[in-house]
Formats: structure tokens, sequence, C-alpha cells
């Protein structure tokens, strides 16, 4: 990530791809099967934001060098270098909840064949014991959506918790500084 080492990559950050001789004739970056074209591409640097659609989890991602050939000029296959591993963070934009459902608004979309589990922490230790934990899973979704319904049982209600969605083993983000203005996100249920 552009943001520096160690900080998550989500769906709006932006990507530097960093080697040796990356600029060819034609430079491109491979994302599972998704070819992209990147907006900026030196000798030694590749930069360019998660492409759209791209969805979160653990994604291939490899550089591709094309050249023209033959008349009229087309590209053959090229070069391709080795896969590398990039982990792309759901980011939760928004919640609402009830004492049996918590709707979760995430990007990017959740796609059919992926695995969906909501945690929740409570934020508050209690006077007795540790604070709860719980996950929920979802059942698989029908078609890709950027809206989540979880339905839950909790043994109480009037509790807060911070809030995260595992996608196929990638976690939302969280803010533990109570002083940032990003702190959580939270739910209170």
């Amino acid at each position: 990530s552009q943001a520096g080492a160690n900080q998550p990559i989500l769906p709006t950050s932006t990507l530097v791809i960093q080697g040796t001789k990356l600029l060819g004739e034609l430079t491109s970056v491979k994302f599972g099967n998704t070819l992209v074209t990147p907006s900026v591409i030196t000798d030694k640097a590749i930069i360019l934001p998660v492409p759209n659609g791209l969805p979160a989890g653990v994604q291939g991602v490899q550089v591709v060098q094309q050249w023209l050939m033959g008349t009229p000029p087309v590209p053959p296959p090229g070069v391709e270098s080795n896969i590398f591993p990039l982990v792309l963070h759901p980011v939760i934009a928004h919640t609402t909840a009830t004492s049996t459902n918590i709707k979760v608004t995430v990007s990017p979309a959740v796609m059919p064949s992926q695995r969906v589990t909501l945690l929740l922490n409570q934020v508050t230790i209690p006077a007795f014991g540790p604070p709860a934990a719980y996950s929920f899973v979802l059942p698989p979704v029908a078609t890709s959506s950027t809206s989540l319904s979880f339905t839950i049982d909790l043994p109480a209600t009037g509790a807060t918790y911070f809030i995260r969605l595992s996608v196929d083993g990638a976690e939302s983000p969280l803010d533990l500084n109570p002083g940032s203005s990003t702190f959580g996100p939270t739910v209170k249920i």
C-alpha cells in the first residue's frame, strides 16, 4: 500500500509494486483473471489504485509485459512475473442493529462463493470475567452484495461491541485508539 508498510490494503488504496525492469513496451498488472493498465509505470515501480470489482480476500498479482509483433501489430501472450499474494481487506461503511439482527454495508461487494463472518468484541470490560466475543457466519449470498444481514443471538443486550467482518479470511480494519475520529467501528446492541 502506498500508505506504508504494514498498512492494510483497502478498496480505496493505491498500490505500489516495486522491482526492476518493470517498464516494458506494454506493461499491465493481472489481479486474478483481471488485466489492468497501470496509471504510472517506471523501471522500478508501478503505481495504480486497487481495481474496482476486486473481491476482498487473497488475490494473486502479476506484472505482465507484452510487445507488439506482426502486421497489424498485435501483442502476443507476453511474459508474466511470479504471482505475489495481496490481501484486500473489506471496509464496513455503515451498520444498524437490533437485538436479533445486524445489517452491515461493506465495500467491496461480497461474492456468492465467499465465506463471511461477523465478529463482535465487547468494548467495555465487565466487572467479572473477560469481555464477551461472538462470531456469526453469514449463509452464502445468492448474488454479489454490499448489504449484508446477520441473524444474531446474544445472551444480553445493552452492550457496545467492536464490529468487524472477515471475508475469506481478510478482516475489516479496526481502530482501537479511543481519541481517534475513526475509533471502532462499534455497534450498540
